[in-house]
């Protein structure tokens, strides 16, 4: 079943969690309620320099402050030189608080990657004949996806030098999509335009996106259905989808691109006030919804 499906949203709907039917090492690990909104806790992505005693002549630090779950980043070793630590062995462990998938492939060089997936963590090994004086950077390809944000804290330490250096870095969703009906409350019989904007580094970008009419969910989320006879125009690229298990019917863009996409409505006739909704799924973060509310004119 494609990770982005209409039925899991389905099942969560019918308080059925498909989440927990996964394990091992899936890229989706649910972290407390599954579809939970996101908090999102800034942190200062600045080089921790070594002090004159008790740590590593090094420093260690994320370039960013804030990490994006499946998109990269870049974890940086400082060795000055003249520094005891260089011909070190040396570790560098990445600690995922409180749990998650640890990144299954890091950009290290000749430093030796190790995940531990059990644990939540890895750790990185200094090359034959130790550590060198320069500067290191090694490349996490793509964050794991949770349900919610963690915290990844990495962990330098050498057999030359006393105490350690850590840099931590928070690794949440990013900027979230948005839908907006661009004429609320609109008429029978009238047009309006639902627009769906997936803001620059938005996790929503690369994913399948899927838009779909609340109407098809069960209750409680269920909401009254478009007007008889209403019409869709649907943005460029968008096409028809029939989810394989439910039958719920969406629009789908894989993959989804940043930008605006404008879908027009051409609403049916209609006598008494009705408030349908619409959904996007991108498999990850909170769903967002439209209502719109369409009244007598």
């Amino acid at each position: 079943m494609p990770e982005d499906s209409l039925s899991d949203l389905f099942a969560l709907f019918s308080h059925r969690s498909t989440d927990a039917r996964r394990s091992g090492v899936s890229r989706r690990t649910v972290l407390g309620a599954a579809w939970s909104a996101p908090v999102i806790v800034a942190a200062v992505a600045a080089p921790l320099a070594a002090a004159s005693t008790g740590r590593p002549d090094a420093s260690l630090f994320w370039s960013e402050a804030d990490g994006i779950q499946g998109q990269s980043s870049l974890l940086t070793l400082m060795v000055p030189s003249g520094s005891p630590g260089i011909g070190s062995t040396a570790t560098i462990v990445l600690q995922l608080t409180p749990y998650g998938n640890i990144p299954e492939t890091i950009g290290s060089g000749r430093w030796t990657y190790t995940p531990n997936f059990g644990a939540y963590s890895a750790t990185l090994t200094s090359p034959v004949g130790g550590v060198t004086g320069g500067t290191r950077g090694f490349t996490i390809d793509e964050w794991g996806e949770l349900s919610g944000p963690y915290t990844v804290v990495a962990t330098y330490t050498n057999d030359k030098e006393p105490g350690s250096l850590t840099a931590t870095i928070r690794v949440g969703f990013g900027p979230e999509p948005t839908l907006e009906w661009l004429t609320d409350p609109a008429e029978f019989g009238t047009t309006t335009t639902l627009r769906l904007t997936v803001p620059p580094e938005s996790y929503a970008i690369g994913r399948r996106g899927l838009l779909a009419d609340l109407n098809q969910f069960p209750p409680p989320n269920q909401t009254p259905p478009f007007p008889a006879g209403t019409t869709v125009m649907k943005a460029p690229g968008w096409t028809d989808y029939v989810d394989p298990d439910q039958g719920v019917k969406a629009f789908q863009l894989d993959p989804l691109t940043e930008g605006v996409h404008d879908f027009v409505y051409t609403l049916g006739a209609g006598t008494a006030a009705v408030t349908p909704s619409t959904i996007l799924i991108v498999g990850k973060g909170v769903p967002p919804q439209a209502p719109l509310r369409i009244v007598p004119a």
